[in-house]
């Protein structure tokens, strides 16, 4: 079974926050303060944008650290390619900036494991999006 964890953009204030699930509740951690789950998703939920962890692994079982709406080229080639999740697929993939998705065993089969590098996220690096975060 894989690790749950997410992670929420502030939308307001520009920060990214990591949620983490220790018992039974969820708190959003970053510095000294701590902001409480139900406040962020039932208070304030236009302001955040809430992001899931892959729990994808590397060929060698290592956990990779990605997570939706990160960013990802392919051998430098153009466009950029944002990590989602497809409800209908029920798996993680990429989708390039013409709308083609395609899911992480099909771009692996396709490309390999070295191809395929992190390179930001679609909020802290809006630039590599040609500006629309």
């Amino acid at each position: 079974m894989r690790e749950h964890k997410y992670r929420a953009w502030d939308g307001e204030y520009r920060l990214m926050y990591y949620l983490n699930s220790g018992g039974r509740t969820f708190g959003i951690h970053s510095g000294n303060s701590a902001f409480d789950w139900q406040w962020l998703m039932y208070g304030h939920r236009d302001r955040y944008e809430l992001m899931q962890y892959t729990g994808l692994k590397d060929k060698n079982g290592k956990a990779l650290d990605w997570w939706e709406s990160d960013l990802f080229e392919i051998d430098c080639t153009w466009p950029v390619y944002v990590l989602e999740y497809n409800e209908t697929a029920g798996a993680f993939g990429l989708r390039g900036n013409g709308g083609m998705w395609k899911s992480f065993p099909d771009t692996y089969r396709d490309y390999g494991d070295d191809s395929i590098h992190k390179i930001g996220n679609r909020f802290e690096n809006p630039e590599l999006m040609g500006g629309k975060g």
